[in-house]
């Protein structure tokens, strides 16, 4: 569908298109995923009795498109489902950034609820629907006591296009992030393979700033990519090639 905002992937072709997409950004393979509706995200928190948070500013949003309002004050909360839904949504002037800070900060305090002592004691009398975020929790917990759980930004900058708010991924420096947070060495294939599609999206970037938005570089776009994906196809068979005679040496 050519280069859009990452969410729209969702839209286009569902968990399937979207893992599909995130895969290609950051040149790797992803095994597993968690995915919550809105509904389902207030039902999981109040099933687990909310939680506490630092609400680090007054908040207040009205959303007309959907007729969604986000009201909440400065300090010490305890939000329930619906009110915590308003704090992973708010949006402010620092746009998507400071909303995943957000998000990131509420997902370690749903990991520190769901896997105190107290909580445990209680799994078999909650929700069915908790099972879910359990199984999250655990996952957590296990990435947490062995070694760490590591969250990081996309290295980029924001920009306004059109009147939109864009995060421009660099996208080798995303690359090299992606291969120091598993403690891997970057190939030359890696590296190449970085090169190529930063070029590419940054020509993107360029057309769409001129202006250029029509069907038909919409068109170029995607024979650039198909051309893409070609090449890499090329040489991970002379990489498979090579490999192979290796082995027969």
């Amino acid at each position: 569908h050519g280069w859009d905002k990452i969410n729209h992937a969702y839209a286009y072709g569902g968990r399937e298109l979207t893992q599909k997409t995130v895969e290609e950004l950051l040149g790797i393979k992803i095994n597993n995923y968690v995915m919550v509706d809105f509904k389902g995200f207030t039902g999981l928190v109040d099933a687990i009795g909310g939680i506490d948070i630092d609400v680090e500013k007054d908040m207040y949003y009205h959303d007309t498109w959907d007729g969604f309002t986000v009201d909440l004050k400065k300090g010490r909360q305890h939000l329930d489902g619906k009110t915590a839904i308003q704090y992973v949504r708010f949006r402010d002037e620092e746009g998507d950034i400071g909303r995943i800070r957000r998000q990131q900060h509420f997902l370690m305090a749903v990991y520190d609820k769901i896997t105190s002592a107290d909580m445990l004691l209680h799994i078999p009398g909650l929700a069915k629907q908790l099972s879910d975020m359990m199984d999250l929790g655990r996952a957590l917990h296990s990435m947490v006591k062995e070694k760490g759980l590591s969250m990081a930004m996309v290295p980029g900058t924001p920009k306004y296009i059109d009147g939109i708010s864009y995060w421009l991924p660099d996208i080798t420096d995303l690359r090299e992030l992606m291969v120091k947070m598993q403690g891997a060495t970057m190939t030359e294939h890696y590296k190449s393979a970085a090169e190529l599609m930063e070029k590419e999206y940054n020509n993107a970037v360029e057309k769409v700033e001129k202006g250029d938005d029509s069907e038909e570089n919409k068109e170029a776009v995607k024979e650039e990519k198909e051309l893409k994906a070609k090449k890499e196809e090329k040489a991970k068979e002379e990489e498979a090639k090579q490999s192979g005679k290796s082995k027969k040496a």
